[in-house]
């Protein structure tokens, strides 16, 4: 069911609208400056040494707290706040530090137009920036005297980006000049979520982030008009909406745990829809950590809901021409310009949707507790708690009894078996990393009863999955799932089954084993998950989009953009990104799997690129591919065909790669034959050879180095030598 938007008018707000376009808007919250406790920063810059005797009792104060960071695996109630704040201050120190290591020196930059120039930034990756809109740069003269200007980032593109100048730049200006690049980290995240704090503490809300069972014997009201009908045929999707609207959970949230491809998404637009349904009472906020996120609930709830019914607020820093038009009708721009709309304005809204942060603007309008009904938070897993917070402060007031009270119905989505929040500093990671949807999942009122269920009054698990064929969904659904998601996938799920690339034709995953050796980039001095490489899965990645890229799957019509290819490392990316732009594919998507969190191809081709083991602790591991969570999202990308490359040797190190690589070999889908070090050993002594022109023979060298056992045909060429 659907409605025709353009017939649907509110000529009452579309007059308020017009009178406030210029004048009136929602002012910015002006907090003070943030600064890192002095003590603090001292003890951080110390790497927490105690380097000699001069440092004085409140550092060392700070060296012992932050060293029993260590030591706390939850944090509890009574430390709430106060552990929260270091966290907050830790990992802003981590940030800064963090950024200064891409500092440029001696940087000719160009006119872009007026006052806006643009740079090069060799290390920036658009897909995972380390620097944001709201951050800043200085640009400072090379000579010795040379002045400093600051400039504020307007635009990030490819490996450039755009910045404004103050004018007195300009008349120093001189195109043949050389500056060196000072990237300044931007706090207003951070003072977003001390804010949030702040005010947790003044409205004495501590105790509602510890929720407990409540007896709720209330009618559950279930006649609802479904207008997507394969909701209402979904029990686990009608059962969340129903039990959220009878707010069956209140004071607690409401968690919805939408496992891969489970429909998390449209659970979430019922309900919204059906809230707005209800009539003129009820309000609803919106948001999510990441604008994409809180896009594709716009874009779908437009499908059903008139725009001038919803308010899509979006920050400053974001440009009309990067959103996609279908939201333009309700968002917050007047031609080019971002416009915050004024209380007035904002009241008549039945729906708005916006980030985490940028919520902070609607603290700003003073809007009643009671305005918005319910409060819905998607992507919970991938917040940290801290900006999770603060929505809940816009329906939060104190009762009699001076305690904290919300009066909206909150809920959490997400799923907390995939990746969470990134954190930059280790020291933080460990509590400052778990979201707050992880943490209340381990609260006793969301955790499972003697009979091994959920209580429905306040958590929804959906278990149907409509997004991968079963044999991709196994590995992930035991080990993360308690084996509960059920295969619902319609026959794109099963258009891989009878490829001619298939060791087993009705079994579309393969392991396809890899003895290259990983590389470093040279002259690399930063992490090692941006330098890393290893030449041979690219071309083993090649080989197979080339068996690919034009043919039939079934019905499906391969093209560039029913692949993806998981690369965990940026310099893997960009070896295999140089190769698709020499053939112009440009529409194969090629990113981390934290780009590939939330998304979905029919093809995904996964390259692992290790080759070597670490030892920590006497321990060997595989680097951060040995993240549980990192594993599941990248397995669980891929609708009717998976691949994936790597290292036997190496990946059989952890439990759960190992585990899929056994799935593999007893489905007879384990390409390669490189179980031993002495068949590794063996490949090496063929790649030497190739390095000194000699030729192999087809069917005995090359075999050994691109197997024909795996179903590709046989090729007249050398291979090349990687």
């Amino acid at each position: 069911m659907t409605t025709k938007i353009k017939n649907w008018k509110n000529d009452e707000t579309d007059r308020i609208i017009d009178r406030y376009t210029t004048v009136d808007q929602l002012p910015i919250i002006n907090f003070p400056k943030l600064s890192i406790p002095e003590h603090l920063k001292i003890a951080l810059k110390n790497n927490l040494k105690i380097t000699n005797n001069n440092i004085c009792q409140k550092t060392q104060n700070y060296i012992k707290c932050i060293e029993n960071l260590v030591k706390i695996n939850k944090i509890r109630q009574e430390n709430y706040l106060f552990l929260f704040k270091i966290l907050l201050y830790v990992e802003q120190f981590a940030r800064s530090v963090e950024m200064k290591k891409y500092n440029l020196k001696c940087q000719k930059i160009y006119v872009c137009a007026n006052n806006v120039f643009t740079i090069s930034v060799p290390t920036l990756n658009i897909d995972d920036p380390f620097i944001k809109m709201e951050d800043k740069i200085v640009l400072k003269e090379t000579t010795s005297k040379g002045r400093s200007y600051n400039a504020q980032i307007i635009q990030i593109f490819e490996k450039n980006i755009n910045v404004i100048v103050p004018n007195k730049f300009l008349d120093k200006y001189n195109k043949d000049k050389k500056y060196n690049i000072e990237f300044i980290h931007s706090d207003w995240f951070m003072k977003c979520c001390h804010y949030a704090l702040y005010l947790v503490n003044s409205c004495n809300l501590t105790s509602l982030m510890y929720p407990t069972i409540r007896t709720n014997r209330k009618y559950l009201k279930s006649d609802l008009n479904w207008l997507n009908k394969s909701v209402k045929e979904n029990a686990e999707q009608k059962q969340a909406v129903i039990n959220i609207l009878n707010r069956t959970a209140y004071p607690a949230p409401y968690i919805l745990f939408g496992p891969p491809g489970t429909g998390k998404t449209a659970t979430l637009v019922e309900l919204i829809c059906q809230i707005w349904q209800q009539g003129m009472s009820k309000s609803v906020l919106v948001c999510a950590s990441s604008n994409a996120a809180v896009d594709e609930i716009t874009k779908r709830l437009l499908t059903y809901i008139p725009p001038n019914e919803m308010h899509r607020m979006y920050s400053r820093s974001k440009r009309r021409s990067d959103v996609n038009s279908i939201i333009h009708p309700c968002a917050n721009f007047a031609e080019d310009t971002n416009i915050f709309l004024p209380k007035e304005i904002l009241l008549f809204k039945k729906i708005i949707l916006t980030t985490l942060v940028s919520c902070t603007r609607l603290l700003k309008a003073n809007i009643k507790e009671s305005h918005f009904s319910f409060v819905i938070i998607d992507e919970a897993s991938q917040s940290i708690e801290p900006e999770t917070l603060i929505p809940f402060l816009l329906a939060c007031m104190k009762d009699d009894e001076n305690k904290g009270l919300l009066q909206a119905q909150v809920v959490i989505a997400g799923d907390p078996c995939q990746l969470g929040p990134f954190i930059r500093s280790k020291i933080a990671e460990p509590l400052l990393g778990i979201s707050m949807l992880e943490r209340l999942m381990d609260c006793p009122v969301y955790k499972r009863d003697k009979e091994n269920k959920y209580n429905s009054h306040y958590v929804t698990k959906l278990i149907r999955n409509y997004r991968s064929h079963k044999c991709i969904l196994h590995v992930p659904n035991r080990e993360f799932y308690e084996n509960e998601l059920i295969a619902c996938g319609g026959a794109e799920t099963n258009a891989a089954i009878g490829w001619s690339k298939l060791p087993n034709k009705k079994f579309p995953l393969i392991f396809h084993a890899s003895n290259g050796k990983e590389k470093r980039a040279e002259n690399s001095h930063r992490q090692e998950c941006i330098h890393v490489y290893n030449l041979e899965e690219v071309f083993i990645v090649m080989k197979y989009l080339n068996s690919l890229l034009g043919k039939k799957l079934g019905t499906l019509q391969i093209e560039q953009n029913h692949i993806g290819i998981i690369a965990p490392f940026k310099q893997q990316q960009y070896k295999i990104i140089n190769k698709l732009e020499k053939r112009n594919w440009k529409d194969i998507a090629v990113g981390t799997v934290e780009m590939f969190q939330g998304r979905e191809k029919e093809i995904i081709i996964l390259t692992t690129v290790r080759s070597r083991l670490f030892v920590h602790d006497g321990i060997q591991h595989i680097g951060f591919l040995s993240n549980e969570k990192r594993f599941n999202v990248a397995i669980t990308r891929a609708k009717c065909l998976l691949i994936v490359i790597g290292n036997p040797l190496v990946l059989e190190t952890d439990n759960y790669w190992r585990l899929l690589m056994q799935y593999c070999k007893e489905n007879k889908a384990y390409v390669g034959n490189t179980s031993t070090f002495a068949q590794i050993s063996e490949k090496e002594e063929i790649c030497n050879k190739l390095a000194k022109g000699y030729v192999p023979k087809l069917h005995q060298d090359y075999n050994q180095i691109f197997p024909l056992s795996n179903g590709f045909k046989k090729e007249t060429k050398v291979l090349p030598h990687n």
